[in-house]
């Protein structure tokens, strides 16, 4: 099962976040959704929780609206202190390799990398989409969960990728080890041992001759 959060500041976009979770948790089924408001049992601690939430998850939505910069605080509020919300959430999906799809709502353009903190400066090359709270609401709704679909495609070829690769040389290991094993058994045959080897290659009968290949074979160390 897949797991999205949607990131965002209440004083900011809690009435569209709440909209957009709604769209989606028929799409993604309503646990895969993961929102704070609803989602973070009481009395946790809300850092350990979203950091264990984190580990586990596919995507992160960041909705940025006209107040996500500053928190409607002034200038070096917002998410230019260490202790914000949202900075936390964000900054930890990025450092995580997450991936991290910028969604404007508000008519709110892109940050500018000279007005976020250097943490999260790397926030501003993530491809963003526009989403209108009025008309074209859906449209653009079904737009973003047509790229999540893609996103989370590509993250589950990848995982299953490198499986397969640990798989692979996980099975390596194990035959070359097997394969040490054999060569210290034979070197402790002793030249009796290697004698009546001989003699029995010798009194084989016809059809055993992949046998007599085999210990010539080892016959040959």
């Amino acid at each position: 099962m897949s797991k999205i959060i949607i990131s965002y500041r209440r004083l900011d976009s809690q009435d569209i976040a709440m909209r957009i979770r709604d769209a989606m948790a028929p799409r993604f089924g309503k646990d895969s959704v993961f929102i704070d408001i609803d989602s973070i049992p009481l009395g946790v601690d809300f850092l350990e929780y979203m950091n264990s939430q984190l580990g586990a998850c596919d995507a992160l939505i960041a909705i940025i609206g006209p107040r996500w910069i500053e928190a409607g605080r002034g200038p070096g509020q917002g998410v230019h202190l260490k202790t914000d919300f949202v900075r936390i959430e964000v900054e930890a999906a990025l450092k995580r390799k997450i991936p991290v799809i910028p969604a404007l709502v508000g008519g709110m353009r892109m940050p500018r990398s000279d007005e976020l903190p250097d943490a999260l400066r790397p926030f501003v090359l993530r491809n963003a989409t526009a989403i209108d709270s009025g008309v074209n609401f859906k449209h653009d709704v079904d737009r973003l969960i047509r790229s999540l679909n893609k996103t989370l495609a590509r993250k589950k070829t990848q995982e299953k990728r490198k499986t397969q690769e640990k798989s692979i040389i996980q099975k390596k290991g194990e035959i070359e080890e097997k394969s040490q094993l054999a060569t210290q058994e034979i070197c402790q045959i002793g030249p009796s041992q290697l004698g009546e080897i001989k003699r029995e290659q010798d009194v084989l009968p016809p059809r055993s001759d992949d046998c007599k290949r085999g210990l010539s074979r080892l016959l040959q160390f």
